[in-house]
């Protein structure tokens, strides 16, 4: 808890990737890319962002950003929507108070 000091939003965008994260380390450091380009985030700070070290995207559980360890993405994992019932062997995401039955 409180590791996040800002999250910016601005609303709805027209491309279909996820966030551009940039660590505010001494030296900005573009830890994710996505809609928004490089090139213009360093436009706007009149420097280049340092690239994360090697190891940053290890799956050693300490990830710089989401999207960084291996496991992040699991395209071939089958996904219920709606589901009404929690089963064995599966993991709840959900938004809000409620939760389903059987968590």
């Amino acid at each position: 808890m409180g590791l996040i000091d800002l999250i910016v939003d601005g609303g709805a965008v027209a491309v279909g990737v996820e966030s551009t994260i940039v660590g505010c380390f001494d030296t900005p450091m573009l830890l994710r890319p996505g809609g928004l380009p490089r090139g213009e985030i360093e436009r706007v700070l009149g420097r280049a962002l340092a690239q994360p070290p090697a190891d940053a995207d290890a799956d050693n559980g300490q990830p710089l950003a989401p999207g960084m360890l291996a496991s992040h993405y699991a395209p071939r994992t089958k996904v219920r929507l709606n589901a009404g019932r929690i089963a064995t062997g599966e993991a709840l995401l959900a938004f809000g108070p409620a939760a389903g039955a059987g968590s």
